[in-house]
């Protein structure tokens, strides 16, 4: 990650450059000012270049639900198939329920085509500049 350039803040911290952002890593207690690194569990960019700068394993930053082991555990049982629908031992309370979909109402407007950006996502990052003095904060 040659575009990241970590700093020791503390003995614990590392403040981790990547142009004009800035994000405070934590190893000791495995956490990131974007939040990422708690959130997913998963080391987001700034901790990948802490723990790259304190030269420690990147596996010690993984959540245990990414691991191997956890997989297999989570795997071991047998997993039996579902019978056919003559079967099933269904109470007749909820045989004679009805389910319908939500109601549909069409949103005004042309329909978006570019997806949902899930949470931790940011933008692309490019700033607008104004075509005539090349600075930003204004267009045109």
């Amino acid at each position: 990650m040659p575009h990241h350039r970590p700093c020791r803040n503390e003995d614990k911290c590392c403040n981790v450059k990547e142009g004009n952002k800035d994000g405070l890593v934590n190893l000791s207690v495995k956490t990131c000012s974007c939040t990422k690194f708690q959130v997913d569990k998963l080391s987001c960019r700034y901790a990948l270049a802490a723990i790259r700068y304190a030269k420690k394993p990147f596996p010690n930053f993984c959540g245990d639900c990414y691991k191997t082991t956890s997989w297999l555990e989570a795997y071991s049982g047998n997993i039996f198939p579902v019978g056919h629908l003559s079967e099933w031992n269904i109470p007749q309370d909820v045989r004679s329920k009805v389910v319908h979909p939500p109601p549909f109402r069409a949103q005004v407007g042309r329909p978006k085509k570019k997806r949902f950006k899930s949470a931790g996502e940011h933008g692309n990052g490019k700033t607008r500049n104004c075509t005539i003095c090349k600075k930003s904060g204004h267009n045109r």
